[in-house]
Order: structure tokens, then sequence, then C-alpha cells
């Protein structure tokens, strides 16, 4: 019987039927820690280790004792644009923003749970940095790094139902780059052509809120997490160089026309509200389905403004439009004996980015994700791995070339997730 179950797990996970809604499409990160990573970030309903104080605060008064999470979130992003002029692709960047996670539940409080977490909700950056991208001209440099530093409490209403929330609080980083071409008349020597590449660069911050609630009764379970927006509104930097000018003399006359002193930069995250159910067939296995609403369409325009003592204010609006979102994503585990466990999740990340509106910056169509992963278990530790491979849907973008403004091109893309965490259960303190 045994073996027939492993078999049983095994399949499961690697069969998983296809979900059907769309989500947000590349934007956000909702996969942290190797075990929910393996299962698509469907873990709103179980939230049964300490990644709990992101996927579900109101479970972290089931846990007992101290239980930390520690680990690494790999993002491996390729975006691609093609069209008769040429193919061309963003920078190959390799990130790994950390994840920490800890809970208490104190001996004397038995209702009581208490967490704080480290980790990035979103964390995104393309770079069209190659000479001749005809993108270069609306967006060159798109950029959201975001950390959050989340308290949370959580409080068991009896011995199924909970409720819990925090605090968070983000910072982190905006950049903005596009190039703009010009020439100037000079005496003698003929106009003087050069293009010029701009930066701008904010340090962001912002405090919003989460409130969840949980249902736990052993084979089956529920909850639903409702994230508030932040919004970022911040003064930075702004810098340029000099890419290409036909006079090499005249690079310091460019600079000049170009020296603003400082950038406004704008951008919002979504009021977001998941919610997910699993249960288990039997012992060994559990199935999770998770359901997640990203508000999108709250959106403004992202205003970059750059200001200069001798120049006018000078704006650089980016439309945006964006839709709201839905995802949906299936998570399996499963355990083939008391060390090993293997798990597999498939989900469909819809774009809130609608044609209209497409920009080198923000280019991914709707994606397909596929995951999978192992734990080894120990009683007091567990070691977790998980991956999964997003592929963005092909988008047909017009408009994207200023050069040559009849030429309609395509995005394309993927992104590759690695998450390695380990789970340390510490027992009643």
């Amino acid at each position: 019987m045994a073996d027939r179950r492993v078999l049983t797990i095994l399949f499961a996970v690697l069969t998983l039927p296809l979900p059907v809604l769309a989500g947000s499409g590349g934007i956000l990160q909702f996969q942290h820690g190797g075990r929910a990573t393996a299962q698509v970030g469907a873990f709103t309903a179980r939230a049964d280790d300490a990644s709990a104080v992101f996927y579900n605060p109101a479970a972290i008064c089931r846990l007992d004792g101290m239980q930390v999470l520690g680990g690494l979130d790999f993002t491996n992003a390729t975006d691609e644009y093609n069209s008769s002029t040429g193919t061309h692709r963003a920078s190959h960047t390799i990130q790994f923003p950390p994840v920490v996670y800890f809970t208490w539940k104190p001996a004397n409080m038995e209702r009581w749970g208490f967490g704080v977490g480290l980790d990035t909700p979103a964390w995104y950056r393309t770079n069209w940095d190659t000479a001749l991208f005809p993108g270069r001209f609306l967006t060159r440099v798109s950029e959201l790094r975001l950390f959050e530093v989340h308290p949370v409490a959580a409080y068991a209403l009896d011995e199924k139902w909970s409720v819990g929330g925090g605090l968070r609080f983000l910072f982190g980083t905006q950049e903005f780059g596009l190039n703009t071409q010009g020439q100037l008349e000079s005496d003698g020597d003929g106009p003087v052509f050069f293009e010029v590449s701009g930066l701008a660069n904010a340090d962001i911050s912002a405090v919003s809120a989460d409130l969840a609630i949980h249902y736990d009764d052993n084979i089956w379970g529920w909850g639903a997490v409702l994230r508030g927006p932040a919004d970022f509104d911040e003064n930075g930097s702004f810098s340029t160089e000099v890419r290409n000018i036909s006079i090499p003399a005249a690079t310091d006359t460019v600079l000049a026309m170009f020296a603003f002193d400082g950038a406004s930069l704008s951008f919002e995250l979504p009021l977001e509200l998941s919610t997910g159910f699993w249960f288990a067939p039997y012992p060994e296995l559990r199935v999770e389905v998770d359901l997640a609403y990203e508000a999108w369409s709250g959106l403004a325009d992202t205003d970059i403004q750059l200001s200069s003592p001798t120049l006018s204010l000078l704006d650089l609006p980016q439309r945006r439009d964006w839709d709201d979102t839905f995802s949906l994503r299936l998570g399996v585990e499963g355990e083939l004996n008391k060390t090993w466990s293997v798990s597999g999740g498939l989900a469909y990340e819809g774009s809130p980015i609608p044609d209209a509106t497409v920009e080198p910056g923000f280019s991914r169509g709707d994606a397909f994700v596929i995951a999978f992963g192992a734990s080894y278990n120990l009683p007091e530790l567990s070691l977790d791995i998980g991956y999964s491979l997003h592929t963005y849907q092909d988008r047909g973008a017009a408009g994207q070339e200023p050069l040559q403004p009849n030429i309609a091109g395509e995005y394309s893309g993927s992104l590759q997730a690695w998450s390695v965490s380990a789970r340390w259960r510490l027992g009643k303190p």
C-alpha cells in the first residue's frame, strides 16, 4: 500500500491540471521559500511553516514554539523584442533577494502568535542597454526593487478559526531611464549630432498593512488575506551620459543642456486579495487551489519629473491604464517517506498591461507557470528547494520604435525562479 501511495503522490505532482484564469504577470513576487515556490505560491490556506508571515499571518498562532525560515529567492529573466529592424534582448540579470521569517508562540499565551518577516514583494528590472535597441527612446531601464519588513500577530478564536495581520514597511529603489537624440549648431564644423542616456533614480518607501483569516480542520482548510496598496512618490537624482556624439569636443555643451539636478518618481502597488482552499485525500498528500485578485486599475500614470535651477520643469509621464487581474494557482505536496517530500504546481499569471500601453519597461504578456521541488525533513530542520518556470506569451506591440513609428514589433520572454531555504522548528521556548 505504501509503494502504491508513493506512486500516486508522484503522479499527482507531475500531472496537475492546467488552470485557466489570469494574474499578476511577473511584476509582484508571490513565491517565497523553497517549499512554497515548488507549489507556485499556492500556500494561502495551509501556511503551516514560518512563511505564513507572508502567505497568511492568521496561521502563525498554529505554529508551536519558535520557527525560522531563511533562504534566497533567485530570479533570472529573459526579455526579447523582435521586428523587421532586428532582434534585441534585454540585459541578462540574475537576482537573488533574501527571505527570512520568524514566528513565536509564547508558552503562556496559547491563543497568540507573533512573527516578523523580511522579503521582497517586488523585484523587477528590465534593461534594454543594447546600442541599437529602437525602443530606447521610450524606456531603456525600468526597475522596482522593494524590501518589506513585516511584523504580524495572530489570535486563535477557537481550535479551528484564527485571525491576524500586520504592518508592511516597504523600502527600496526605483529607476527609470531613456535616451534622446538631438543636434547642435556649431561654428564652421556643421551640426553636432548626439545621443544622451538619462537615468532617474530614487530611494522609495511606504507603509501599508494586511489582514488575514484562517480555518484549519486537519484534513482541509481555508484562508484569505487582504493586502493594502502602497503608494510611492519620492524625489531622487538624475544622471546623464553622452552615448554618441559626432564632435567629441562638444560633449560638455551637450551635458550642460541636460543638467537636471533632481527627479521625482511615482508608482503604486495594488490592493491584493488572495484566498485558498486545501484538502488531503489521505495524510501523505495535500492539494491546494489559490485565487488572487490585484487591483492594478487603480495605478495612476507614472510621473517622472525632472527639475533644474536654470531649466523649466520637464514632465515625462508614462501612461499606464492597467487592468485588474486574477491569478489561479494549484499546488500539490506529497510525502514519499518520513524524510523526503516532493511538490509541484501549475498557474496562469495574466498580465495587467493592456496592448495599448505596452512599452519596453513593462512588456510581459500572460504567463504560464510550472513548478516543482523537494524537501528533506529532519525532526527540527527541513531543507527545501523549489524551481518555477514562467513562460510569457508573445505579444504584438505598435509604436515601439519612435524613429520608425509605422513598424510593429513583438515582445516575448521567460523567467526562471529558484528558491533555496531552511526551516528550523525550535520547539517551545
